[in-house]
Order: C-alpha cells, then structure tokens, then sequence
C-alpha cells in the first residue's frame, strides 16, 4: 500500500473511534460495524477495503461473522479483492475454506493458483484431487504450484511415491525440475543427487541453489543413516 492510501486509512479509522456518534465510555460498535461496511463497499480501492476487512477480522478472530465477510469478499467482481481475501482465510473458517475450493474453478489462472496454495499452506486435503491432476498434465506451471501444494501437504514418504514419478518426465524445464528437487531433496530422496551436484558444479545461474539443495538432501540421508545406524560411507 502506498504511503498516501495508508495515511487515508489510518485517518478515517482515527475519525469513525472518535467521531460524535461514538457512545461516552468508548464503545466500538460503531467502528466494527464501520470497519465491516468499507470492506464490502465496492466503490472503495481494493487495498482499502482489504486494510479494513483485515482489522476488523483481527478484532473478530474466531467470530462466526468473521466468515461471512471473507466468504463474501472471495466472491467479490474485483480480482484484486479476490487475491487478497484469500490471504486473510483462516484454516477454521470451514465456510471461506470452501468458497476456496470453488476458486480452483475459476477460469483466472492467478486466482485458480493463488486458492491452491493457500489451501495447501493451511494443510487441507481437500485441495488434493485437483493438484493431483494438475501434476499429471501438460500445463508448467499448474505442475509448479502443485508441487508447491503437494510438498506443504506430504510426508516425506508421500513425496517420494507421488512427486518422485514426475522426476522422469522428459519435458521438465531446469526452473520446474529445481523446484521438484527441492521437495524431493528436503525428503531425502536421492534420485535426485547426480542432477543436482551436475548443476551445481556447472556454474550456471542455478547452480547456488543446487548446491544448497545438494547439502540439504546430503544432510536427510546422513540423518536417516545415523537413526538407523547406518555408514554413511563416502557422503561426508
């Protein structure tokens, strides 16, 4: 938010707690009520309706009114409502988590993403047909967020099985294949060392995080061979 917008905000909100109808003793009934109005009022900027929704939810965490204001602003016409609402969804808001797995829907690829990855960082399964799906297609970067998603959602065994499958497809771009070593290096799968240690030993603009993801992936194996008591051998 620019400096402006943030200085208009603060400025209404300081006028509506000290305004004439506020009640002697400091009742904030109207202020919440304002705060929930602007949220929905479409013909403000998107950022101010977005600042006041995320006040007034701060005030009303764990409210059952709390959800229906996200819900309805994952329903708003304006994109950058959307976006931004999907940000304030909380994991038990059982209604707005829902309205967020009708935005995998969404014909925009950005609000269809963005729905994804927030279902995933907030460990719902219900998010995992779709992805699945996505993984096994042609699209580069639906495959991307799912990996994101499906790395957020899977134990290190599940990784291996699900996104170890994918590691073989021969139209994996260096990007796409970096970011599915990371989920398989963080799982300690090592099919994907001879992959890495060549990157990061050609000195290309991805080789720093090939060699970062080659010290993670060594360290999971170390770590597994130590718990079982095994030799790590040569691993070092």
């Amino acid at each position: 938010m620019d400096a402006e917008l943030r200085r208009r905000f603060e400025s209404i909100l300081a006028r509506i707690e000290a305004g004439p109808d506020r009640p002697s003793g400091g009742s904030l009934d109207g202020a919440e009520d304002d705060l929930s109005t602007r949220a929905r009022d479409r013909s403000l900027p998107a950022q101010l309706r977005l600042e006041a929704a995320g006040t007034w939810l701060d005030r009303h965490r764990g409210d059952r009114k709390s959800a229906g204001l996200v819900a309805e602003l994952l329903g708003d016409p304006d994109r950058a409502v959307v976006l931004g609402a999907i940000e304030l969804v909380a994991p038990w808001d059982q209604t707005a988590m829902s309205r967020l797995v009708e935005l995998l829907d969404q014909p925009d690829p950005s609000i269809r993403f963005a729905a994804a990855r927030a279902l995933g960082r907030r460990k719902s399964a219900l998010v995992m047909p779709r992805v699945v799906s996505w993984l096994r297609g042609n699209e580069a970067e639906a495959r991307q967020v799912a990996i994101d998603v499906l790395g957020w959602l899977l134990n290190d065994g599940e990784v291996t099985r699900i996104l170890g499958g994918l590691w073989d497809r021969p139209d994996l771009g260096v990007a796409e294949r970096l970011r599915l070593a990371a989920r398989l290096a963080a799982a300690g799968d090592d099919r994907v060392a001879d992959w890495l240690l060549e990157i990061a030993e050609s000195g290309g603009p991805e080789a720093r995080e090939a060699d970062r993801l080659l010290r993670v992936l060594l360290d999971r194996i170390e770590a597994r061979m130590d718990a079982n008591g095994e030799n790590p051998g040569d691993l070092g």
